[in-house]
């Protein structure tokens, strides 16, 4: 015991001496320190006040923390991707749905991030120094996760500044910001929020960040679906996003086994393990349009930004669009353009578009279009062209309407003949209108096809439709007139009368403000014929051959319009629902219920015929509730009896013996064209120029459920003309026509449709190859209205072709 307490004492004693002598040692040094630490203090200070002025201490906006730019996604009906919108892709997700990348991003790029007390890391910050004096640069960096973070949050402008000066003071200021925003950041919000927000944040190439969006982007995966070696391939994009494996694959495979060779070093696998991942191949770039359907997304991208912002604001929307019907149209347009294209090299401008309908809502279900996105972001779906014979069906719609039979054996006791030059068989047509003053009259010409007679004299409406057959159509014409006087065939419609029922089935007529009307010599509708038959105001007067195309119409208008002649009265829309960023819907399409128009076209005419024999009878034109119910019931009836009519004469090209939509039932093997199992209606339409060369191939027609337009020209309207080797050996020019090139769209379109649904029929009733048995409703007011006061029937004046009165010569 004493020797301890000796021991101890000799040691107490020692030290008292070690202190004695230190303090003989620092106490002439203490006023040397007191006087550095007096004069370095105004100079802190003073430097601190620099950086304040500065700006170096200014709070970032936190706000910034609850930014929610994601990205805008349009969806086809499937599901499958259409496109996205987005100048900072991301889509936010939560650490649970992240999978292996919380715990592989902390041991990858900071392993003491959890246990670390303050936002900085004293070794990386020691080795980034070192690196840099041996590089004499400041490109090491050393930061943590939360240093990164605050970079990407907060330092935009300390970065922009940097980029533009690329000086070192820039890069001390940034680097010294940036710290400062850590530690700020580290007081608002906890580790694991930091961690969140930089999963949510890191870039992976590609205009991709956050790593939801990343895995969907490379692997086309959700991030809690990938594996370690997959996640590690895409930390490695981190770090040099131009080593992205669909840019450089080589290095990236090296970025991934560096990755997984830390992942070793923390224990996480083995060795054997990573040798083995390292050999997985990497991911493929797959078709970033698989539905062919960019022009499909800007058609939808305008119609959503009328009303609301699209970009950033991580909205779903989900498109009518079919993805394997829109592959098959587009892949069928691109092929009859190329087959052109191939017979006359010179077709280098061509265009072309596919629209597809469903008849009973109005959906669009297929926008194709030619050329590709990349190469033309135009959008043809309201380009306006002349619609050629595809127009016809609109006249003999009229021409039902108006009381006349498509054939002389159909019940009833209407006109059943049209004049197809009468008189003639080929050469010069016996069939003429007036051009207008000083201009003589214009032959109306049928076109040449090589296996039909080219006029056929008096003929009954289904073949000249079907044949789509010019002069049958213009005879029927009020002020056309006929050079033999016995054809006889009545002038029962009116140009107007066309052009009222193209307006009421949803086509939008070329209009023009009537001072440049004026200027260019443009005629224009009258104001009281627009009113009367629902045109729009200035709608420009195509004259009296508008029976056969001499108007501009769009493809999506000529679909819409065929469904409503074929009694579905459609809105088109291409938006089923958007869905908000929390999933919520912001908007939901509700399809109008489809109209039969002609149910309001009869019950117009029977209202007004009843009113009229009221008021001659000396009555009130009011009409009784009793009144209102039997015409309602009556012109349902009529209008249904009036589809099936129309539907059959739309059915003729398609089924009768030399038809020009024929190729849709017979097929052609040797061109690759199958025939079609599904029976459809169908019209073809080749337009002309003054010159009579083509400039505009189409085809249109339904299924008992699908409309689809299909349209192909040249930019600047020019001839089609393609140059074939004849059998002689010598090259001559044939026009290119709607049945050679549009009508093998559609088919092989409605094609792809059906391989995979119930075959539909259309009611027996429209089999053009039978006699209709219903009783059509006697002819509609139309032109002819009465007037109530007077009991009389009044027409109202309309501009005529000019000089087309009854006392014009013939001019042959």
């Amino acid at each position: 015991m004493k020797a301890n307490v000796v021991r101890f004492t000799g040691i107490l004693t020692s030290r008292i001496g070690l202190v004695r002598k230190l303090k003989k040692v620092v106490r002439p040094a203490v006023p040397i320190l007191s006087t550095l630490l007096l004069l370095s203090f105004p100079i802190v200070s003073g430097g601190l006040l620099a950086l304040h002025l500065n700006g170096f201490f200014a709070w970032p906006d936190f706000s910034r923390i609850q930014d929610r730019r994601e990205t805008s996604m349009l969806y086809a009906e499937d599901g499958e991707l259409l496109r996205e919108y987005c100048t900072y892709c991301r889509k936010i997700a939560t650490l649970s749905e992240m999978g292996h990348f919380p715990k592989l991003a902390v041991l990858v790029e900071d392993t003491a991030f959890e246990k670390r007390l303050t936002p900085v890391s004293g070794r990386g910050m020691v080795r980034a120094l070192w690196q840099d004096l041996k590089t004499l640069s400041l490109q090491q960096g050393g930061s943590t996760i939360t240093q990164q973070v605050a970079r990407i949050l907060f330092a935009e402008e300390e970065l922009r500044r940097e980029q533009e000066r690329k000086s070192l003071s820039a890069t001390l200021w940034r680097k010294g910001r940036e710290l400062w925003f850590a530690m700020l950041l580290e007081g608002h919000v906890d580790r694991a929020k930091i961690l969140e927000l930089y999963l949510n944040n890191v870039f992976c190439g590609h205009g991709r960040y956050g790593v939801k969006a990343c895995s969907q982007y490379y692997f086309h995966k959700e991030p809690s679906e990938l594996s370690i070696p997959e996640a590690a391939m895409m930390i490695g994009t981190w770090r040099t996003p131009q080593y992205s494996p669909f840019i450089n694959p080589e290095e990236a495979v090296k970025l991934r086994g560096r990755v997984l060779g830390q992942l070793v070093s923390e224990k996480v696998m083995t060795e054997a393990q990573q040798e083995e991942w390292q050999k997985l191949p990497l991911p493929k770039r797959q078709d970033r349009d698989p539905c062919r359907a960019l022009h499909v997304a800007e058609f939808v991208r305008r119609r959503i930004v009328q009303t609301t912002r699209l970009v950033d604001q991580g909205l779903k929307v989900h498109t009518s669009i079919n993805c394997g019907w829109q592959r098959a149209a587009a892949d069928a347009l691109h092929e009859s353009m190329e087959t052109m294209k191939a017979r006359n090299p010179a077709l280098t401008d061509l265009w072309g578009v596919v629209v597809l309908l469903d008849a009973g809502t109005g959906a669009i279900k297929v926008f194709a279009q030619e050329p590709a996105f990349q190469e033309n972001e135009y959008l043809l779906n309201q380009i306006k062209r002349h619609c050629g014979s595809a127009c016809k069906p609109f006249f003999y719609a009229t021409w039902i309407l108006k009381g006349g039979r498509l054939s002389c054996q159909d019940r009833g006791t209407g006109p059943c003949r049209l004049d197809d030059s009468y008189g003639t068989t080929d050469g010069k047509s016996a069939l003429s209108l007036a051009m207008g003053k000083g201009r003589g009259r214009h032959r109306i010409q049928n076109f040449p096809y090589e296996s039909l007679v080219r006029y056929t004299g008096i003929s009954e409406p289904i073949r000249c439709l079907a044949e789509s057959r010019n002069a049958c159509t213009m005879s029927a014409i009020r002020d056309v007139r006929a050079a033999v006087r016995g054809s006889r065939v009545p002038r029962l419609v009116y140009k107007e009368e066309i052009l009222g029922l193209m307006a009421r089935l949803g086509m939008q007529l070329p209009t023009m403000e009537p001072e440049r009307a004026r200027r260019e010599g443009i005629r224009l509708i009258t104001s009281e014929v627009a009113q009367r038959f629902g045109l729009p105001e200035h709608t420009i007067d195509p004259g009296l051959t508008v029976a056969i195309g001499s108007i501009d119409v769009s493809p999506l208008d000529m679909a819409v319009a065929l469904a409503g002649l074929m009694g579905s009265r459609v809105e088109p829309y291409a938006i089923e629902e958007i869905e908000g960023p929390s999933g919520d819907v912001v908007y939901d399409t509700t399809p109008k219920e489809s109209e039969n128009i002609f149910q309001k076209i009869v019950e117009e005419d029977l209202v007004a015929k009843r009113r009229l024999e009221k008021v001659r009878n000396g009555f009130s034109g009011e009409l009784t509730v009793e009144e209102k119910k039997k015409i309602e019931a009556d012109a349902k009836q009529a209008a249904e009896t009036l589809v099936l009519a129309i539907t059959r004469g739309l059915r003729a090209p398609v089924e009768l013996a030399h038809g020009t939509g024929r190729l849709a039932t017979t097929g052609d093997p040797v061109r690759g064209i199958p025939k079609l199992d599904v029976p459809v209606t169908g019209k073809t339409g080749t337009a002309t120029n003054e010159q009579g060369e083509t400039t505009d191939n189409w085809f249109y027609g339904c299924s008992p459920s699908y409309c689809m337009a299909v349209w192909i020209g040249r930019e600047k309207k020019q001839p089609m003309e393609t140059a074939i080797e004849a059998p002689n050996g010598r090259k001559v020019k044939v026009q290119e026509t709607g049945g050679r090139n549009a009508l093998p769209v559609f088919i092989k379109t409605m094609k792809a449709i059906y391989d995979n649904r119930l075959i539909e029929t259309f009611p027996e009733a429209t089999d053009p190859k039978k006699p209709f048995q219903f009783s059509l409703p006697p002819s509609v007011f139309f032109l002819v209205m009465p007037e109530e006061e007077t009991g009389t029937l009044h027409v109202p004046e309309r501009f005529r072709e000019e000089g087309a009165s009854s006392d014009d010569p013939d001019d042959f």
